[in-house]
């Protein structure tokens, strides 16, 4: 099953770089997304915590497991990570919660920017 893909433009000041940079923040998402009835799968992008970038979340609200087999990122501007078919073959039990990957910019003072789609399935 396809996802819509999401375009994301960041611009990281050296400043707020550096204020984000120091210190010791929990892993794992602050501001997931509530349940929406019929929908399966969430995803949502957070702001990284402790350095550059974004993280792309996902979350299981189904009751089978899933399996994210592919996440394509397209139209890449200043990313670290290649446009491209990522495998992140991840594995979802029904109410986790996933990384699916961290974005980040190659050069911290320019913007940054890409869209993501991913394909997943139900296991049996």
């Amino acid at each position: 099953m396809d996802h819509t893909s999401y375009v994301f433009r960041v611009l990281v000041p050296l400043g707020i770089w550096l204020l984000t940079s120091c210190g010791s923040v929990p892993p794992g998402p602050r501001q997931a997304p509530p349940p929406v009835a019929g929908e399966m799968v969430q995803d949502w992008i957070e702001e990284g915590r402790g350095s550059l970038g974004h993280v792309i979340y996902l979350r299981n609200d189904g009751s089978v497991p899933i399996l994210v087999r592919t996440l394509r990122l397209t139209k890449c501007e200043n990313t670290r990570q290649p446009c491209g078919e990522h495998q992140p073959n991840a594995a979802v039990p029904p109410g986790a919660t996933v990384v699916l990957m961290r974005i980040t910019p190659l050069s911290e003072f320019e913007p940054f920017s890409f869209q993501y789609t991913y394909q997943w399935r139900a296991q049996q």
